[in-house]
């Protein structure tokens, strides 16, 4: 069966060939451990901090779903194709997806039947088309720990009202980003930084400041995604910026 990925900026094409859903939870059991073994590779990684994470669940089974004797998948790791995974009977999404093909994975859940609880880009929540799912909006901007900072809300199929505006949830997401232990920190060899890195170094004052910089860009650092990318720098300037580094700490 071919799978469908189409990134643009606008809703994806829906997928007309789906699963069998006749899948039990030994069928899952074996096909997880048969994905052990499989290359893990995926182009949209954003791994989800443990404590963000189990906020997030702890925040479901208080007041969508009691989750005691629920199995909860989490389709959307390395090398995984969701379309192919198994959902027996008594399971649940609780998962992060990929945010460029996010539409498209809610429809399709949505058709499948599967219930789920998903993270989703909060510019851009509400999925048209769709009338059987509820929207949770929250105040909180998640850091993942592949470095991408994103404004994120959640859907569900889990029922209740339409709209959930969650100051509870906002709340423990927030304490749990803050929660150092929540973040397995990259740290990047020397010398290396991101876009994002480099925002902290632009003067404050109507000045400039012009480095050269290396022609390659890293996309993967010791087998780490670097969201946006990095660029290497030399001695010199590596130097310079610890510098600048070192004068506003």
């Amino acid at each position: 069966m071919p799978k469908l990925i189409q990134y643009c900026l606008f809703d994806s094409p829906e997928v007309t060939e789906l699963p069998v859903m006749n899948a039990t939870v030994g069928d899952y059991k074996q096909n997880m451990f048969v994905q052990k073994f499989r290359p893990k590779t995926t182009t949209d990684d954003c791994y989800t901090p443990p404590a963000v994470y189990d906020a997030v669940k702890n925040w479901v089974n208080e007041n969508l779903l009691d989750l005691t004797g629920w199995l909860i998948l989490r389709p959307f790791r390395p090398g995984g194709d969701y379309l192919r995974e198994n959902y027996p009977d008594g399971s649940v999404v609780i998962d992060n997806p990929p945010f460029s093909i996010y539409s498209q994975i809610v429809r399709n859940y949505t058709r499948m039947d599967v219930k789920f609880f998903l993270f989703g880009p909060a510019l851009s929540l509400f999925v048209r088309h769709v009338e059987t799912v509820q929207y949770v909006i929250c105040r909180c901007n998640i850091t993942y720990a592949n470095g991408a900072k994103v404004r994120t809300g959640f859907v569900h199929n889990l029922g209740g009202p339409r709209l959930c505006m969650a100051g509870d949830l906002s709340d423990d997401i927030n304490k749990a980003r803050h929660n150092k232990a929540a973040y397995q920190k990259f740290i990047k060899p020397s010398g290396m930084y991101s876009a994002a890195d480099l925002m902290r170094f632009v003067p404050k004052e109507r000045e400039k400041l012009f480095l050269t910089g290396g022609a390659e860009i890293y996309t993967h650092i010791e087998g780490r995604k670097i969201f946006g990318g990095a660029m290497k720098f030399d001695e010199m300037e590596t130097n310079k910026l610890k510098q600048l580094d070192d004068e506003r700490a």
